[in-house]
This record gives C-alpha cells, structure tokens and sequence, in this order.
C-alpha cells in the first residue's frame, strides 16, 4: 500500500517526465520547421543559379558566334580582295605575254604585295642571265660585314689592275691601279651606277666568283641548281626571294635601299612613274635586260621584278608593265 508520500512523489517525476517529453517535441518540431525551410530556400536558390548559369553560358555562346562571324566575314572579304589583287596581276601579265610574243625561254615576272602577301609569279624558276640585278645581294652581304662590325664603310680596298672592266661609273675615272677605295664608295658606284670594276674590286674581296655566289644564297630558303654556284644567273624567284629579305631587314638596309632609290635616273621601272618612288636595280648585258624592286605606292608597297631575253625594247616593257600595275592599283 503506498503512502501518500509516494504517491506524491511519483506524481511529480510524471509531471518532470511530461515537461521533458513536451520541450523535446517542440525542439523536433522546430527542427523540422527549420529544416523544411532550409530545404526549401535550396530549392528556391538551386533553379536561381542554374537559371544564371545557363544564361551566362547562351550568353557566351552568342557573343561567340558574333565574334566567330565577325572573322569568317573578315577572313572572306580578304580572300576576295587578295584573289581579285592576284587576277588583275595576271590578266595584266597574260595580256603582255599575248601582246609582245613573251613565253618561259624569254621572260619571267613576279609581284608581291607586303601589306597581304598575296603574290602572282610567271615563270619564277627559269634562270636568266643576271646582269646588274646581282649587284643587290652583293652589296647585302657587305651591309651584313658592316652591321657585324666586320668592316666599315671607311675600310678601304686595293685596286688592281685585274678588277679593271669597261662600262659606267667613275672608278676607273677617279683611281689608279695601286689606291686603296673606300668601300662607301664602291657600293655607291656599284649601285646608281652599276659601275662593273667597282663590283668586281667588291667580288675579289668575298673571296671571288664561286666565294661570292655561295654567300648569297643565304637570302633564299630554295635549293638552287648546281649552275648558280657557277654562273652569273638569276631566277624571278631568288631575286623576290632577295628583295623580301631586304624590305624586311629595311633598316639594316637602308643605305642600300636608298641608293637604289637613286639608281638609273628615270628608266627601267621608273621611266613612267614620277610621284611614287622606286627602290630599284637594272641590269642588261648580252640580250638579257632585267629590272626589279620596290614601289613605295602609298601606304600599299609592293615588290615587282620582271627579267627577259632578246625581247625588242625590253626597257620600254617593263615600264609598261610598270606603269600598268600603278594605274590599275
């Protein structure tokens, strides 16, 4: 039989039970409250930044597409413009060729634009008696010799009685057998006069005929044949060869350049164009007349070379054809 006391007591632990119970099922219950809405806000947030990420990602994609077809149109436009540059080249080439009776054993032309690259050669390959046109990579390697600090143009060379050889300039006028010449000027005589014992005392000191000509290959990246090693020959396709290097190397270049600026007073390439200047050399000996350079057209400069063999009146067709680039430019 329990006591009151008892009774009272156990009373009391159900109450202290009771209160413990309800206080944990309102904690769970608020848990759950919590937690229905945490998982909640991740449902609202998670489709929010999805939604941003897949507009970011079209919005890439758009911008790209714009950027890809901004250059495929760029990309077109250029290689419109470069074919209808090579295509006036040639009808201009081909119609020469059908007027003047020119085919691969007489004639040879190449054409380069520096600003596109875009080019157009005849015949580039059949080799030329080169005259005066090998006078320019000449006189590169002795830049080459000077910007090494190999020489100077003050260095001064003998003159001898070997180096002797009729034709234009004033060597032979100005020296004796025996003086020493200062290289400035026989590269200036070798240039705008395209004075032959000026090259030849130049030649001599490379080391000569076969030690020159193995030097200047060095401006083309093409396998030559045996006879350039041999013989004073020229391709369309050394010479642009050489004139790239030149334009591109311009300011190691450009005492040379502007030598050639003053070369032949008025002919070859510059007999029909008087407002652009022309950086040229000329050469002609034995039937063979050629004449290659670059155009300062504006602010589109291009290199052009045009070589021939017994063809009449050689030096009036390459101003022609000069002067027919210009007007159709």
């Amino acid at each position: 039989m329990k006591t009151k006391l008892q009774k009272l007591k156990e009373s009391k632990k159900r109450k202290r039970r009771l209160k413990i119970i309800t206080l944990l099922g309102s904690v769970i219950i608020i848990a759950i409250i919590v937690g229905i809405n945490i998982s909640s806000n991740h449902k609202i947030l998670l489709p929010t930044i999805k939604e941003e990420k897949t507009q970011i990602a079209e919005d890439k994609v758009e911008i790209n597409n714009e950027i890809i077809e901004t250059i495929n149109e760029a990309e077109v436009v250029e290689v419109i413009e470069t074919e209808k540059e090579a295509i006036k080249i040639k009808e201009i080439i081909e119609k020469t060729i059908s007027e003047n009776q020119l085919n691969e054993t007489n004639f040879a032309f190449f054409y380069y634009n520096i600003n596109s690259n875009e080019q157009y050669l005849y015949n580039e390959n059949t080799y030329f008696t080169a005259a005066s046109t090998i006078k320019v990579p000449i006189a590169m390697l002795y830049y080459d010799k000077i910007n090494h600090g190999d020489v100077s143009l003050d260095t001064k060379l003998v003159y001898k009685s070997s180096d002797y050889e009729a034709g234009t300039g004033d060597t032979s006028a100005t020296y004796k057998f025996g003086d020493y010449i200062p290289i400035s000027f026989l590269l200036e005589e070798m240039i705008k006069e395209s004075d032959n014992t000026a090259t030849n005392i130049l030649k001599r000191e490379l080391g000569g005929e076969k030690a020159y000509r193995i030097l200047i290959k060095q401006y083309t990246k093409d396998t030559l044949a045996e006879e350039f090693n041999t013989e004073n020959v020229t391709s369309a396709k050394y010479s642009l060869d050489v004139l790239k290097r030149l334009y591109k190397d311009q300011e190691k270049y450009k005492d040379l350049i502007n030598l050639m600026k003053e070369s032949s007073s008025g002919g070859y390439l510059k007999k029909n164009i008087k407002e652009y200047e022309i950086a040229h050399k000329y050469g002609s000996i034995a039937g063979c007349t050629h004449d290659y350079g670059i155009v300062y057209y504006n602010e589109n400069p291009y290199l052009v070379g045009v070589f021939t063999k017994n063809v009449p009146n050689a030096e009036n067709l390459i101003a022609e054809i000069s002067k027919t680039i210009i007007d159709n430019n």
